[in-house]
């Protein structure tokens, strides 16, 4: 599946207000034609933290993504929220431009539906191959998707949002 169509479902999360991880996906496995064209960034005034300063759309983020071979998402989960402006600032430092930003609520109810959108494809989703990495308390996770219900587990432990960057 094409990267842009990996991340169709997460940026349509992003504009109808809901929410995304800890780890950038980047479209290293597979070589594409992408557009190159670059959008024109612009401020925006939006509600939120006067610390999340976006330049573009929700609209304009999931345009760019859909068509730039350098874009990249960066997520916070939830459980590591409070790290969210260090991560802001990790990311100019290495001189990524943050395009886009958000704070999505999406709860414990849509932790496990988060965790396939984002990891779309991958195996461990259904056989849970790293839970050996960190188990949880209450053992394993069984069912469909234990590998998708053990990495909602681990970062969904606060009730906090998960936030979401576009960089370029």
């Amino acid at each position: 599946m094409p990267y842009s169509n990996n991340i169709a479902l997460p940026l349509s999360l992003l504009g109808c207000g809901a929410g995304l991880s800890s780890l950038a996906r980047l479209p290293t496995r597979h070589s594409y034609r992408l557009a190159t064209a670059r959008l024109p960034t612009r401020q925006i005034s939006r509600p939120g933290p006067p610390s999340m300063k976006a330049e573009m759309s929700a609209t304009d983020a999931r345009t760019f993504c859909s068509t730039s071979p350098h874009a990249v998402i960066v997520t916070v989960w939830p459980t590591a929220h409070a790290q969210a402006g260090s991560a802001r600032a990790w990311i100019e430092q290495c001189g990524g431009k943050i395009l886009h930003d958000a704070e999505v609520a999406i709860g414990k109810q849509g932790a496990v539906a988060t965790c396939l959108a984002l990891y779309s494809g991958e195996d461990w989703l259904e056989t849970n191959c790293w839970y050996g990495e960190s188990p949880l308390p209450t053992g394993p996770p069984g069912g469909p998707h234990a590998g998708a219900r053990w990495k909602a587990a681990l970062t969904w432990t606060q009730d906090a949002p998960l936030t979401v960057f576009v960089v370029d």
